[in-house]
């Protein structure tokens, strides 16, 4: 998968909804259905992002990113520069924004320039407000607007999440790290690749998001994401799997 520089977290985008570039630092879980940080199959560059880590904590856990001898686009130099200020790795986050700048550059517009715009604007935030960013809470956390034109552009390719989205993505920003605007790429790219497949494909994977959002808590979607015994969504799932097998 694609992996996008901007967030210090990592992130791997949904299953096989998805194609794109390579997260870094994801711990996700084994669930099946596609669940937010599970690994997945892959994603197409319009529907997928991921997010690198950066963060001091995480590179004490993890070999140091190498050097790629990159020469990125100023844009993005500017953007990890600031970054590298803040406690993250400067090498990783070159490495990733010159792979996500690359694909966004064949992408339809506004794409390109609306990614250039999301650059310039974390690049400017500082270390307080790059955390508030990388949080992505509410709607007026620091370069709201432009990651919300990105992720419309670049991520969604320019379709709106479907009604589903809303209870799936309530239950998925309260348990794991992925945020509201991953979260319309995600679903979206979910529903999107199955209605592609079938419309017997598209009613399970539905049924199974459907599930998901009316989970009452972190230990059901716990159950949901490790495919447990207790699975609440276990037929759901098995729906899917089936309906949906390629």
């Amino acid at each position: 998968m694609l992996g996008l520089s901007l967030h210090r977290r990592g992130l791997i985008f949904v299953a096989a909804v998805v194609v794109g570039l390579p997260a870094c630092g994801d711990d996700g879980g084994s669930g099946s259905g596609g669940s937010a940080d599970s690994g997945g199959d892959g994603a197409t560059a319009a529907t997928a992002m991921s997010t690198t880590g950066g963060g001091a904590d995480e590179e004490t856990t993890s070999p140091p990113e190498p050097d790629m001898g990159l020469q990125p686009p100023t844009i993005c130099q500017s953007m990890c520069t600031a970054r590298a200020a803040c406690g993250d790795s400067e090498v990783a986050c070159v490495n990733t924004c010159d792979a996500d700048y690359a694909n966004f550059e064949s992408e339809p517009a506004p794409c390109l320039s609306d990614f250039e715009a999301l650059l310039g604007c974390v690049g400017g935030l500082s270390c307080g407000d790059l955390d508030l960013f990388d949080a992505a809470e509410g709607d007026m956390y620091p370069c709201a607007a432009e990651n919300d034109a990105f992720t419309s552009s670049c991520l969604l390719g320019g379709m709106v999440p479907p009604p589903t989205c809303e209870a799936y993505c309530g239950v998925l920003t309260m348990c794991t790290d992925v945020t509201a605007p991953e979260c319309d790429a995600i679903c979206t790219a979910q529903l999107d690749f199955a209605m592609q497949l079938s419309k017997a494909c598209e009613a399970s994977m539905t049924a199974m998001l459907d599930c998901v959002g009316t989970l009452a808590d972190c230990t059901e979607y716990d159950a949901f994401d490790q495919s447990t015994p207790d699975d609440p969504c276990a037929a759901e799932v098995a729906a899917v799997d089936v309906d949906c097998a390629m």
